[in-house]
C-alpha cells in the first residue's frame, strides 16, 4: 500500500462566529504541498453560520479516497520527516480521532475526500465549531 502525504499550509486565522447581527465571513486560504515540495493545490476557508466552509482543488491527487484533516500548525518546513511540524489536529476539547468515533470526532477530523488522478480533485465540506 502506498502512502502519499500532503500537507495544506497557511496561516489560517482563528475564525469566530458572530453573536448578533451578520457580518462579512472572514476567509484564508493554504496551499498544498506534496513530498517533492509542489504546490498541487488549493484551500479556501470561508467562515459559515456552523463552522468553517472548505473548498478544495486539488490536483494530480491519486485516485482514491484521502483522508482530510486539520491540523495545528499551519506549516510543511519539515517535508523530509512527513510534515510532523504541523502537530496534531485541531481537538481543544481532547476528544477522540475518527469522524465516525462515537465519542468524537475532534475538531480537526474532516471526512474523506475523493482523488481524481490525473484530473482536479474537488470538494467542499465544513468543520464544525
Amino acid at each position: 500500500m502506498r502512502t502519499t502525504v500532503f500537507a495544506a499550509c497557511g496561516a489560517v486565522p482563528a475564525l469566530t462566529l458572530p453573536s448578533a447581527a451578520a457580518v462579512a465571513a472572514e476567509e484564508a486560504s493554504a496551499r498544498f504541498i506534496d513530498r517533492e515540495r509542489e504546490e498541487i493545490g488549493e484551500a479556501r476557508l470561508t467562515e459559515g453560520p456552523r463552522g468553517v466552509l472548505i473548498q478544495l482543488q486539488i490536483e494530480g491527487l491519486p485516485a482514491g479516497p484521502h483522508g482530510l484533516h486539520l491540523h495545528a500548525n499551519g506549516t510543511c518546513e519539515d517535508h523530509d520527516e512527513g510534515f510532523q511540524a504541523s502537530g496534531s489536529h485541531i481537538n481543544p476539547e481532547e476528544r477522540p480521532h475518527g469522524l465516525l468515533n462515537p465519542d468524537g470526532p475532534d475538531h480537526g477530523d474532516l471526512p474523506n475526500i475523493g482523488g481524481a488522478g490525473d484530473r482536479i480533485a474537488c470538494a467542499v465540506v465544513e468543520a464544525a465549531s
